[in-house]
């Protein structure tokens, strides 16, 4: 008994480390989307603004397992991007002129107001 909790101690410590080598490291995992950043980035060399955003995203996108998940993914991110610059505009039109703790209070009620039509 007295070398049973031990000896179950380094099974289960040995068992651990066994396990945990065979899950795929983040770096592996960070190499291959650096190195389809870079593809990507040279692909679109050249292309500014709107355009070099669309491009690098078609081009990650045709990368991915899914191309069709990972796009309309993509679409919708811009979707709620567009929709975030359209309230943070609307809001800096409402507080035109407004300093101090007078523009802080107006911003945070644009933001109420904006929050509920998410």
């Amino acid at each position: 008994m007295k070398t049973f909790f031990p000896l179950l101690g380094a099974l289960l410590f040995a068992a651990s480390t066994v396990l945990h080598a065979h899950t795929p490291p983040s770096e592996e995992r960070r190499a291959k989307m650096r190195e389809a950043m870079k593809q990507a980035h040279q692909a679109c060399e050249g292309r500014q603004g709107n355009e070099r955003r669309d491009c690098l995203r078609a081009q990650l996108c045709a990368q991915a397992k899914d191309p069709a998940k990972r796009e309309a993914r993509a679409k919708q991110r811009v979707a709620l991007r567009e929709k975030r610059m359209e309230a943070r505009q609307k809001a800096a039109e409402a507080c035109t002129g407004k300093r101090d703790e007078e523009l802080k209070s107006c911003l945070r009620e644009q933001h109420r107001m904006n929050r509920g039509t998410k």
